[in-house]
């Protein structure tokens, strides 16, 4: 098949051709007339459809396009990473959030959610056929992080060629052009003028989500502060001691600095009584293993979390997070765990405090 026809105009001059009193016409002119009218409808719809699904990664002139390459350097460049640490930057996770992060943007109310459903399934399509050089799928990427935002453009690449390649796999096989086609017409596929936009504001923010999550906890480790011994918890972060029994009365508070919009307040679990059990999950850098009687603690001296879902999340340069669900995914387990809240009874041969290197755990199998 020749993409480049346009079929449109051929079926505008099918649509005129009509065959009366001719023997060799056939009793099923008419019947297959309006096939072939169904099937020129179905591939101008697909070949629509996958010159929309590369617009957001098209540069046309001064229009705004989806480059995920600037976009990680940005990220990285506001980081103090360092340069030659792996980190693992997750594709599947920038196409994966388009849906959610679309239905946040302003103009996307204006756009049917089926419209960025196909967004996000086509990149999911792509990511399972696109291959790393071990033949897996390139769910991910891991590299030193300032070779990061090189990869991800090989990512993005692989992306596009994927698109264009499916447009020609739908064309050729009826069952797809037909089912695909038959969907493409419908009004809630329909591509209004802001989803371009749109689904470059989303895209751009899932970049941003995928590379915090990527870089920050090589900057910045993440710390669950657990209750202590009769578990009542607590949300402040003034509360929770790193000491031993043997230390008391005095008291070391080294997560005592944190800024509000760097910790995570989440629920531990319910009490007998019925009662909230707190913890709060806080970034810091400290060395492993460390001395109780010395706890050495470094914290960020400014908030590292405005952009992700902070005050600036839903700007120019925001990640449209929702928060305990970038936790999760970021900090899953947190690289450490440590400092108990100081209450109840502890025994001397019991340390208030413990700090742990993150748990290695086998990735499932593909």
């Amino acid at each position: 098949m020749n993409l480049n026809v346009d079929f449109g105009t051929k079926a505008t001059l099918l649509q005129g051709l009509t065959c009366s009193g001719q023997s060799f016409c056939g009793s099923d002119f008419d019947a297959v007339k309006a096939e072939l009218l169904q099937e020129f409808d179905w591939v101008q719809s697909v070949k629509a459809l996958a010159a929309n699904l590369l617009a957001p990664y098209e540069q046309n002139g001064q229009a705004p396009y989806f480059d995920v390459q600037e976009i990680t350097n940005e990220v990285l460049d506001g980081i103090p990473v360092p340069q030659s640490d792996d980190a693992t930057m997750k594709w599947l996770n920038i196409v994966e959030q388009v849906v959610p992060i679309a239905g946040k943007v302003a103009n996307a109310v204006k756009t049917a959610n089926e419209v960025f459903g196909v967004i996000g399934t086509a990149g999911l399509l792509a990511t399972q056929v696109m291959q790393t050089p071990d033949a897996g799928p390139a769910d991910a990427v891991k590299a030193a992080a300032d070779q990061l935002p090189d990869q991800m453009a090989h990512e993005q690449t692989a992306y596009v060629e994927w698109v264009s390649r499916m447009e020609g796999i739908l064309l050729y096989d009826y069952g797809r052009l037909s089912a695909v086609g038959a969907a493409a017409t419908t009004p809630s596929w329909a591509w209004q003028p802001d989803t371009t936009i749109d689904a470059i504001t989303s895209l751009d923010a899932g970049t941003r989500a995928s590379a915090y999550s990527a870089l920050l906890p090589i900057a910045w480790s993440g710390f669950d502060l657990k209750p202590g011994a009769d578990l009542t918890g607590s949300d402040d972060v003034t509360a929770y001691y790193c000491d031993e029994p043997d230390n008391y009365p005095s008291h070391v508070t080294p997560f005592a600095g944190a800024l509000p919009q760097n910790q995570f307040h989440a629920l531990l679990e319910v009490s007998s009584s019925g009662e909230p059990v707190d913890e709060v999950w806080t970034f810091a850098t400290t060395p492993l293993p460390w001395s109780l009687h010395d706890v050495a603690v470094t914290l960020p001296t400014g908030s590292v979390t405005d952009n992700i879902y902070g005050s600036t999340s839903t700007g120019p340069n925001g990640a449209y997070q929702y928060e305990p669900a970038w936790w999760r995914d970021t900090y899953d387990p947190p690289s450490h765990t440590t400092c108990q809240k100081g209450e109840g009874s502890m025994s001397v041969s019991e340390s208030w405090s413990q700090a742990f290197a993150p748990p290695d755990i086998t990735a499932p199998l593909p």
